[in-house]
């Protein structure tokens, strides 16, 4: 008898270096050779297991094939390298358990991948048919070319587990709008499956229905549809197609929400994560910023007695948020009453007998309110926000942000109010912040279109009387002016490689540093900016007159809200003095970066709304030549004197200028910034001015992807 290399070992222990692989193969001439190759990968697999290496990870390079059965997920008698390959489709690229290219057979019990050229099954990726729990069929995001991901779910691999190793995983490929190539196909049914293969998705869908059927599953494949959920964000890839997809973050990981008849679906990266319609008890909404919000999903426990447990999705566009809610009330997820029937349900068909008596009352019930308002107001929030599961901007991966110290430095280092110098005690510091955050949300809200103006005033007022009837005004009081508030220090985000830039990011009106954090993590997660340095500064406490003189962070007054209708900066009531107060702060931020080594033509500035105009008029009036400026939902300051305040060396006349704004904005006016837009065009200024359809005064995935290709760029790496 011939002897054959240990392929099932040597394909699990070297998976990752086809090189490897390639070189054995090619050396593998004599007996004696395939002996020593074989030898060499039994060492290798005993030494893991007395190295104690996680299941995990050994269930990888097991030796052989099994005679019981066993799969990814079950106990099935039989050998699936016995069972007859009924179907065989060649190269499909499959990302998850493992990433690379492999052969699915189909068999009368079993699906499994093995190895081009083996015969072999992976045992971490065999499934018996009858244990296939959930199946999907869903596009692939951010692709120019369209491709489609099937996702299969064993039993028990729906969500990650909360200790141990994972010990089952669903399986995830890829295919192609086209049809398979020539003898990518076999097995005895190769014929049959000839007459549905003008296209990858007739072939699969055939045989997953074919051999789902034969095994008496009733599990059908899920597919999304755009008329029961689509994304309100653009795709820059496929723009005349609606997205089913919304994008998210669940800590540090990116990646996709899908909305689907059936349930919510988290992917595609590990751990992919499922959770049935009938396993929800609630939904809710959290971390309320300038252009995102967060999901969280409360599910029913699987072992009866447990505490349910939370599911929480940060970053989603706020454009999203209206198809969202409909989703969740469409399907009753806010309604608790709901979620005891469908947990009745759900108890009743795994026979786990009577439900639990106690639940919860419905939060906010009869008010009239969404959940995401409520959650602004801080009626729906609990104390949970900053859990393990939170995305915490600027302290993943040691990126140097000041957004939450680590564990290690808990006992050490206060959090950012310190940079605030709230230094101390009893002097009424935390209930203006407690304000300050109060005002900030109702503003949002009110800048998303969620609040009407009555309502935002109505809610500021109520807010204010409570506010007084627990703290009442002291005999004397002082005004209060900007250049009097202590300015809390900026929030950084240090680069992952040398530090040869830096981008100044301005927030806007009732906002804070904090609320851009996100999109600069989001930025930097990329890997595309490693050597730029990020700076979030916080504007001070100023009575706002549009807002009734109450106070929240501000870089200059607006006198009124009909001042951003008018042409742009020809209204004669401008806070002058405001705005010049913090350009003043602004170029301080940049002479420190300056004096650092950072040469000024390798700095831009860029914001948001008011910190959108405080950028445009600080970065062409400076007396330093800036490497770009960026202005979203902006528009120019002080019109009519402007062309007066550039310095007659125009250092800046060349800088390039990226605005961007929606033509929906319902604050600050389309036109106003075209208006800016012209007026800075006929100065001799290089703008470039990019339309978002239908977004309001925020920002989308479209407008921040831009603002990347931006500073990539202006500020290129220098350490090529």
């Amino acid at each position: 008898m011939t002897m054959e290399l240990d392929w099932e070992r040597l394909n699990a222990i070297f998976s990752p270096r086809q090189d490897i692989l390639d070189g054995i193969k090619r050396c593998a001439e004599t007996p004696g050779k395939v002996a020593l190759f074989n030898e060499i990968a039994s060492h290798i697999h005993t030494k893991l297991a007395e190295n104690g290496e996680p299941e995990a990870k050994r269930r990888k390079v097991q030796a052989g094939p099994t005679t019981n059965g066993s799969t990814n997920g079950a106990s099935v008698a039989g050998n699936p390298a016995e069972d007859p390959i009924l179907l065989q489709v060649k190269e499909i690229s499959v990302s998850v358990p493992q990433r690379k290219k492999f052969e699915l057979c189909f068999t009368p019990t079993f699906l499994y991948a093995r190895l081009p050229g083996t015969t072999v099954p992976i045992q971490a990726m065999t499934y018996a048919w009858t244990d296939i729990e959930f199946a999907f069929y869903l596009p692939v995001p951010e692709k120019t070319q369209v491709q489609h991901n099937y996702i299969l779910f064993p039993r028990g691999s729906t969500t990650p587990p909360k200790s141990g190793p994972v010990t089952v995983e669903p399986l995830v490929f890829t295919i192609p709008a086209t049809a398979p190539k020539e003898g990518t196909i076999g097995g005895s049914e190769a014929g049959s499956a000839a007459a549905v293969s003008d296209t990858y998705k007739g072939l699969f869908h055939w045989a997953f229905n074919r051999r789902l059927r034969a095994a008496g599953s009733d599990v059908h494949i899920v597919a999304s549809d755009p008329n029961k959920f689509h994304s309100m964000v653009r795709q820059p890839h496929r723009p005349n197609e609606k997205a089913v997809h919304v994008g998210a973050f669940r800590g540090s990981k990116d990646g996709y929400l899908f909305f689907l008849e059936t349930g919510i679906l988290w992917g595609f990266k590990k751990p992919l994560i499922f959770i049935p319609l009938k396993r929800i008890a609630a939904m809710s909404y959290t971390n309320i910023l300038q252009i995102t919000f967060n999901v969280v999903i409360e599910v029913f426990p699987e072992e009866e007695g447990d505490a349910n447990d939370e599911y929480e999705f940060g970053m989603v566009d706020q454009q999203d948020y209206g198809g969202i809610d409909d989703y969740v009330k469409r399907n009753g997820l806010q309604d608790r009453s709901m979620a005891e029937q469908r947990k009745g349900k759900l108890q009743l068909a795994e026979n786990k007998g009577k439900k639990c008596a106690d639940s919860d009352a419905a939060n906010g019930a009869g008010d009239g309110m969404t959940e995401l308002e409520r959650a602004a107001l801080g009626e729906d929030m609990d104390d949970d926000d900053e859990d393990e599961e939170d995305y915490a901007p600027g302290s993943d991966d040691g990126s140097g942000g000041s957004g939450e110290s680590s564990d290690e430095d808990d006992d050490d280092d206060d959090d950012d109010d310190d940079d605030a110098g709230e230094d101390d005690e009893g002097d009424g510091e935390g209930d203006e912040e407690e304000e300050a955050v109060a005002f900030s949300s109702i503003l949002a809200l009110f800048l998303f279109g969620a609040f009407s103006i009555s309502t935002a005033s109505t809610a500021v007022l109520s807010f204010v009387q409570q506010r007084d009837k627990t703290h009442p005004a002291p005999a004397t009081t002082t005004t209060t002016t900007m250049s009097s508030i202590r300015r809390a220090a900026p929030m950084v985000f240090t680069p992952s490689g040398r530090h040869t830039a830096t981008v100044i990011f301005i927030h806007g009106l009732g906002d804070s540093g904090h609320g851009w954090a996100d999109a600069v993590q989001q930025w930097q997660g990329r890997n595309k900016l490693n050597e730029v340095k990020f700076i979030l500064p916080h504007a001070p406490a100023i009575p706002i007159t549009m807002n009734a003189g109450f106070q929240m962070p501000g870089w200059f007054d607006i006198k009124s809200i009909d001042a951003l209708s008018h042409a742009a900066g020809t209204a004669p009531d401008e806070d002058e003095a405001g705005i010049e107060l913090s350009r003043a702060y602004i170029y301080s931020l940049v002479q420190a970066e300056v004096a650092a080594g950072i040469s000024s033509d390798r700095i831009v500035l860029g914001g948001f709304s008011q910190g959108g105009a405080m950028s445009i008029f600080s970065g062409l009036t400076a007396p330093f030549k800036l490497g770009g400026i960026v202005g979203l939902s902006s528009w120019l300051l002080l019109n009519r004197t402007f062309k007066d305040r550039v310095p007659a060396e125009g250092l800046n006349r060349d800088t390039p200028i990226f605005m961007g704004h929606g033509d929906r904005d319902p604050l600050v006016l389309y036109p106003l910034a075209q208006a800016s837009e012209k007026k800075l065009t006929e100065l001799g200024y290089k703008v470039t001015f990019k339309t978002y359809p239908g977004m309001q005064h925020s920002a989308c995935n479209e407008e921040l992807n831009d603002v990347e290709a931006f500073l990539q760029s202006r500020l290129p790496s220098l350490n090529k």
